[in-house]
């Protein structure tokens, strides 16, 4: 039987959070997370992960941004 603590903690993740874990992936803080490299690869967005830069190879400089 789980204990009221373990019950609050697990109702507190959410399904972005769960996914990335899945995933291997690390929280910035701030709704960003990053891959094991520290590349910053999915953002949460409404509860779900939003991925970025999917075409993008590792280590290469971001795409510049439409103004």
């Amino acid at each position: 039987m789980k204990s009221f603590f373990q019950f609050l903690s697990e109702a507190s993740e959410s399904q972005a959070s769960m996914q990335a874990k899945k995933l291997g992936l690390k929280s910035d803080g701030h709704g960003g997370w990053l891959d094991a490299r520290g590349e910053f690869v999915a953002k949460t967005e409404k509860g779900k992960l939003k991925f970025y830069n999917q075409r993008q190879k590792t280590g290469e400089k971001d795409p510049d941004q439409i103004r």
